[in-house]
């Protein structure tokens, strides 16, 4: 069925659904300086200040 009114928007939730973010970032941190550092460690903190920065936008 073909609408006379088609969507304006189509939205999607993909954050932490389509994309593993923590392991996207921690296999670039670990590309990119070797076992310099705690990649997953770097990527969790990523994602709490993240979080941090919502709660102060009140989001």
């Amino acid at each position: 069925m073909i609408s006379s009114n088609p969507p304006r928007a189509l939205l999607f939730d993909v954050f932490g659904t389509v994309v593993d973010r923590r392991t996207s970032i921690a296999c670039e941190v670990t590309a990119a300086l070797a076992a310099r550092l705690d990649s997953l460690a770097f990527a969790d903190r990523c994602r709490s200040l993240d979080l941090w920065f919502l709660d102060r936008a009140g989001m």
